[in-house]
């Protein structure tokens, strides 16, 4: 799994940039709250944790549980205050939309990509405050099998 690190930084008075205020190594593909006050991440663990936007303590919101099915987020999206939406995939490769309260609890499937050509394979999981949106990628090819010759 990859790894990043999640990092608040300023701007001073001239506009420039300043070095990071915090920075919490193990998190990837932050969103931010819809009020600004905290980040939401994927932690290491693949669930999702946040961490207050001027730094504080981590809380973990989801974990998946080992050998529960429980999936595994990829990426995720705070919409609203109360639910975090994340795009995550279980132990049988079931790829969908998942959703889990922010102050914490269980995920529960919303979306299910049951058409396995179709699969949202990296960022590309946002939301206008009314709509999500979802790049699908599909992969394909009419090549079977090749053989390499010099």
């Amino acid at each position: 799994m990859r790894v990043g690190d999640v990092f608040v930084m300023h701007r001073d008075a001239r506009d420039a940039w300043q070095p990071a205020a915090w920075r919490m190594h193990g998190g990837r593909l932050p969103g931010w709250s819809p009020d600004g006050r905290a980040i939401a991440f994927i932690a290491p663990h693949g669930g999702i944790a946040t961490i207050p936007a001027d730094s504080g303590a981590v809380r973990v919101v989801y974990r998946p549980r080992p050998a529960s099915g429980d999936p595994t987020a990829n990426q995720l999206v705070w919409k609203d205050q109360s639910t975090i939406w994340f795009i995550g995939s279980d132990w049988r490769g079931r790829s969908g939309i998942w959703s889990v309260p922010a102050r914490g609890g269980d995920a529960r499937l919303r979306i299910d990509f049951d058409d396995p050509s179709g699969r949202a394979n990296g960022p590309g999981f946002t939301t206008d405050g009314k709509r999500f949106h979802v790049a699908l990628d599909e992969r394909f090819s009419n090549v079977r099998w090749a053989e390499l010759a010099r």
